[in-house]
């Protein structure tokens, strides 16, 4: 009897030991506590846009509960690996993710940034009126951003030196009189980027024998620019800091009549000195184009010889890049032609000058060919170059194009 109980005993010992739930294979593990995995839809999203966060590859035992903390305030929480969420703010965020079973939690993270593709717009102020080795100082500080703030401004004088800082303010000195031309980059919190371009006059005091109706008049701010039509009426543009204003003389530059104002200096937008166009045909239709701080440029027309302009049309031939130093020639009374300078935003050597006609005395244009890109690196100084793209009419419906260039 003995003997045939402790066989039963070893068989059960045995049985135990076959289904790995006794002494052969040691005890069971413990419930395994959870392992936390996310993944998100996208690293950038605008305002508005739905976000989701996924935490199907977390791994635990048992009943898993997942909370989503989305860094803006809000979370989310329940039995569903797969969550959403709208921000409405834009900033960076830091997601959240925490899986927890009855063994414990686990918890992992990941970045979330919430911009808008809309790149600052770069607004700029600088000095005029200065003399050779005086401070220019040139101001971005009323540029704006819808991402947050700007982060960082490049400033590039044309074939001279850049500086990347945070400030928005730069201070330069030339020693020479001229045109120089400097660009300014701002990039935003979510790294998009605009870019605007001054060109400060440094210049000398002067005392013209005969005075364009401007205020102060001793101080050499731009060039005028003069055109005749057929009567022998004189007329006169001329940048007014940051402004443009117009004039006439009946006698030959005697006198002149008061100045009208073409573009405010205290508007919205700025005339940057990069060069401006003025013609007039023979019958006194009047052509008139500059430069704008916002890289393109602006026309204006006067079917009755000066005394009042048509709206400001918006000429940007060639979108994504910088146009500036119009130049106008008029043929006729229907034929007008304009030349310009197209380089692509920054420091950069101008890619081409373009060439648009009207057939309708400027009422419209198309673009029908391009210059060749002068060589500008044996030019001796900027005005030099931004001042000589000329349009001349050589005959009725002939019109000839040049690009003069200074010696070195």
């Amino acid at each position: 009897m003995q003997n045939k109980a402790a066989w039963a005993v070893l068989a059960m010992l045995m049985a135990c030991g076959e289904s790995g739930t006794g002494l052969q294979n040691g005890t069971n593990p413990p419930p395994q506590a959870p392992q936390a995995h996310l993944t998100v839809s996208a690293a950038r999203v605008a305002p508005g846009d739905t976000l989701t966060a996924d935490a199907s590859l977390s791994t635990g035992a048992g009943r898993l509960t997942y909370t989503f903390d989305w860094g803006d305030g809000d979370s989310s929480s329940g039995s569903k690996p797969v969550a959403t969420h709208v921000y409405a703010a834009r900033g960076t965020f830091t997601v959240m993710l925490t899986v927890l079973n009855s063994r414990g939690s686990a918890s992992v993270t990941a970045p979330v940034a919430v911009w808008s593709d809309v790149a600052p717009v770069v607004r700029l102020s600088w000095s005029s009126g200065v003399m050779p080795n005086e401070p220019v100082i040139v101001d971005a500080g009323a540029s704006t951003a819808v991402n947050g703030r700007i982060v960082s401004y490049t400033f590039a004088v044309l074939y001279g030196e850049t500086r990347v800082q945070a400030s928005p303010i730069a201070t330069f000195a030339f020693g020479r009189p001229g045109t120089y031309s400097i660009f300014v980059t701002g990039t935003d919190e979510a790294g998009e980027s605009a870019t605007a371009g001054v060109g400060v006059i440094v210049g000398l005091k002067v005392a013209p024998k005969t005075r364009v109706p401007t205020e102060p008049a001793s101080l050499f701010r731009s060039a005028a620019h003069f055109a005749r039509d057929g009567a022998g009426t004189l007329y006169a543009i001329w940048f007014d800091a940051g402004g443009l204003a117009f004039s006439r003389s009946t006698d030959n530059g005697r006198t002149f009549e008061p100045q009208t104002t073409i573009v405010d200096a205290g508007g919205p937008f700025q005339v940057a000195p990069l060069g401006s166009g003025l013609a007039v045909s023979d019958g006194g239709v009047v052509h008139i184009a500059w430069t704008w701080n916002e890289g393109d440029f602006g026309y204006v027309l006067s079917f009755d010889a000066g005394a009042t302009f048509t709206p400001i049309e918006l000429f940007d031939p060639v979108d994504g890049f910088v146009s500036y130093s119009p130049s106008i020639a008029v043929s006729g009374e229907d034929r007008v032609t304009v030349s310009w300078v197209q380089a692509a935003p920054g420091p950069t050597l101008p890619a081409s000058s373009p060439i648009a006609t009207s057939s309708s005395g400027g009422r419209s244009y198309a673009v029908v060919s391009q210059l060749p890109a002068p060589d500008f690196r044996n030019c001796n100084t900027v005005p030099s170059i931004l001042g000589s793209l000329q349009a001349r009419s050589r005959s009725p419906g002939a019109l000839a194009f040049s690009a003069r260039q200074s010696p070195p």
